[in-house]
């Protein structure tokens, strides 16, 4: 007879538990899902930067037919001493 009452006390608590949990989450803001998947999202960047890039080769090309010098590095502002030497005072 104890473990009968035990049980169903359990059970009874439980029961709440699971109601006020049920309620509460009538409550919270749902997250939205993602609208792409991680596939799609990683080709589209991809293709947004080869287009990014073949626009810039493109202005590149522009300028070697209009025959300007292009560099395709960027240029020190300092070049004859390279930065962090020691100078012997």
């Amino acid at each position: 007879q104890g473990f009968n009452d035990a049980a169903v006390s359990v059970f009874w608590v439980a029961l709440f538990v699971v109601l006020v949990a049920f309620v509460l989450s009538w409550f919270l803001k749902a997250a939205p899902l993602r609208s792409k998947s991680a596939l799609q999202e990683n080709a589209e960047n991809e293709a947004a930067q080869r287009a990014a890039d073949a626009q810039a080769d493109t202005q590149v090309d522009a300028q070697v037919e209009a025959g300007s010098e292009v560099s395709t590095r960027p240029e020190r502002a300092n070049a004859a001493r390279p930065p962090f030497t020691k100078r012997n005072s």
